[in-house]
C-alpha cells in the first residue's frame, strides 16, 4: 500500500496529556491507538495500550487526533490486517495450499520420458524401416557423374541405307536448319576384329534436306 490515506491532522494546540490519539507508523500508512503521556518541543511520549509499549516520538506530525475520520481509516485498516492474518494462518496450517500449482505442473511432468530412437532397433526389424522424416528419398546418382560407355559395333551388321523420310508439309527456314543440324553427325567408333586387326572404323553421315551421304572408312 503505497498511497497515504487522507488523515485528519488537526492543530498542535489541541493535544494534551492523557488524551487518546492515533500514531502514524513510520511507513506513513498504518495507524496505532495511543495515549499521550507527555509532550514537549522536542519529543512526545506515547503509550500503546494494546502492546503496553512506550515510544518517544520526535516527529510530532505522526500524532493525529482520535476523531471520526481517523477512526474510519483505522477500522478499514484493521479489517484488512485481519484478512491478511487469517490468510497467513490458513497457509501455515495447510502447507499443501502453497504447492497446489506446483502439484498441477508436476502431475504433467511425472510421465516417463520418451525412449530415444536407436538405430540398432532398425537393424533388427524384419521389414525395411519407415522414413521417419517423411521426406522423399532422393537418388544419390547425379546426372553429371553418369558416363555412357562407348558402344562396340560389329562391321558384319548391315547398315540401314534407306534414306530418311521427310514430311511433305512446308516448314519454316528456322525449323529446317535446326532439323538438318540435328541429323548431321560424325561418329568415330573403335572396334576389334581378330582377323583384320583394324585400328579404327569411321562412319560419316551428312544429311541435308534433299540428299543423304554416307562415308565408311576403316583404318588398319
Amino acid at each position: 500500500m503505497t498511497e497515504c490515506p487522507n488523515f485528519f491532522r488537526g492543530k498542535k494546540n489541541m493535544f494534551k496529556t492523557d488524551m487518546k490519539v492515533f500514531v502514524i507508523d513510520q511507513n506513513g500508512y498504518d495507524l496505532r491507538k495511543g495515549v499521550i503521556k507527555c509532550f514537549g518541543n522536542n519529543a512526545w511520549t506515547i503509550f500503546y495500550p494494546d502492546t503496553k509499549e512506550v515510544e518517544d516520538i520526535i516527529d510530532s506530525n505522526r500524532v493525529i487526533p482520535y476523531n471520526k475520520d481517523n477512526k474510519a481509516i483505522f477500522k478499514e485498516q484493521k479489517i484488512k490486517r485481519k484478512e491478511i492474518s487469517e490468510m497467513k494462518d490458513s497457509i501455515l496450517s495447510n502447507p499443501s495450499i502453497q504447492d497446489t500449482k506446483t502439484q498441477d505442473i508436476s502431475r504433467n511432468t511425472d510421465l516417463p520420458p520418451k525412449k530415444p530412437y536407436d538405430i540398432s532397433d532398425l537393424l533388427n526389424l524384419t521389414h525395411p524401416p519407415v522414413n521417419l522424416n517423411k521426406k522423399p528419398i532422393e537418388n544419390t546418382t547425379h546426372k553429371s557423374d553418369y558416363v555412357k560407355e562407348p558402344e562396340v559395333v560389329d562391321v558384319k551388321h548391315e547398315i540401314d541405307k534407306s534414306p530418311p523420310k521427310y514430311s511433305t508439309e512446308a516448314s519454316s527456314p528456322n525449323e529446317s536448319d535446326v532439323e538438318v543440324q540435328k541429323l548431321s553427325r560424325k561418329d568415330v567408333i573403335t572396334v576389334n576384329i581378330n582377323s583384320l586387326q583394324p585400328t579404327s572404323i569411321e562412319f560419316n553421315t551428312n544429311l541435308s534436306k534433299t540428299t543423304t551421304t554416307w562415308t565408311f572408312k576403316i583404318t588398319f
